[in-house]
């Protein structure tokens, strides 16, 4: 309707204004987007997470850890080709005795070597892999390259005991083979690390025999040399240091820092557990107990085996003391029992 307007009292029509109003346009209302498909744009790139599975096997890296892994068994079982006669000689012991001290000297690495095993793992993750890598291969290259200058049993032992104390190489070295793999190659890589330690139980006992008392199984090469007289088992436990030295210089210069580089995520784990929390864990006391069952094993036959073939007459002598041998067999019944339960 046409607006008026109110002049002198008389109401008066607004010409100007149009008699029909314009139509109001409806008010748009909010639809949903339509869908466009730019096909130029880019997908986002994948996270480190997500292309972990696919990622290739760095063989380099894990070549040059396996090198670094022969220095704790060659370490380890290389001494006890010569360990039985060297403490027969230097040693102020009946024939009887020998055996005792040879089981104490060679247990005391692996008694060591466990004991600090979790504070360098702990070390490893504060510190880095590298670093503590590299003391560890240092430490028990000194330590077993002047165990053959020992001349009383109890050098060997600080010895010994200083050799496990630097042992750290194994759980820095499962550990870096685990970051540098992912859950495809794991099988693959932890392969070459089980062929690496085999060959250093293989090689450890061949150096310490092959190389004990020179002057006399080398007599044209190594005659006449006062220092191998004098210390008859001092160049197989040199060659050893060297080794456990060469192995370091490879991991100061080829072996790359791996602390960092990956994350895992596990149901129930944290980032930070304590050591009966982990042993809590599922599967993990189940799996600590079937490791160390197979090292027992494997310990008795090689290094056992060794002193039983290089010194038989000292092992007769031995033997004749198990007298209660129905006590010895009642005990690997249980703990035959006992396995069996597992």
């Amino acid at each position: 309707m046409p607006s008026t307007k109110r002049l002198n009292g008389v109401s008066a029509i607004d010409e100007t204004e149009p008699l029909l109003a314009p139509v109001s346009e409806p008010v748009p209302t909010a639809a949903e987007p339509e869908l466009q498909l730019d096909l130029t744009a880019t997908p986002p790139k994948a996270t480190e997470n997500d292309d972990d599975d696919d990622r290739p096997l760095p063989v380099a890296q894990i070549l040059f850890l396996c090198y670094v892994r022969l220095m704790e068994p060659v370490a380890f079982f290389s001494v006890f080709a010569f360990l039985g006669q060297m403490l027969w000689e230097i040693g102020d012991i009946e024939k009887e005795e020998v055996g005792f001290y040879y089981g104490l000297v060679g247990s005391l690495f692996s008694l060591t070597e466990m004991l600090l095993m979790i504070p360098w793992g702990r070390a490893s993750d504060r510190f880095g892999r590298k670093p503590v890598l590299v003391i560890s291969l240092t430490g028990v290259g000194l330590a077993t390259g002047v165990l053959g200058f020992g001349q009383a049993i109890w050098q060997l032992v600080l010895l010994r005991c200083l050799a496990g104390f630097f042992a750290a190489t194994i759980v820095t070295v499962r550990t870096m083979i685990s970051e540098n793999s992912s859950p495809k190659t794991q099988a693959r890589a932890f392969g070459y690390f089980s062929v690496a330690g085999n060959i250093g139980i293989l090689v450890g006992p061949l150096i310490g025999g092959a190389l004990s008392e020179p002057a006399k199984q080398y007599p044209s090469v190594f005659g006449g040399i006062k220092l191998f007289e004098d210390f008859p088992y001092a160049l197989a436990t040199i060659c050893i240091g060297l080794f456990g030295l060469s192995a370091a210089l490879v991991a100061i210069f080829f072996i790359k820092e791996t602390l960092g580089t990956r994350s895992y995520t596990k149901a129930g784990a944290q980032e930070k557990m304590t050591i009966r929390q982990l042993l809590n864990f599922p599967g993990v006391l189940r799996c600590v107990y079937l490791s160390w069952h197979l090292n027992l094993m494997s310990v008795v036959y090689t290094s056992g085996t060794i002193f039983i073939f290089s010194q038989p007459k000292l092992v007769s002598i031995q033997f004749q003391r198990i007298t209660d041998r129905k006590f010895s067999n009642s005990c690997v019944l249980v703990y035959s029992c006992l396995w069996g339960r597992t």
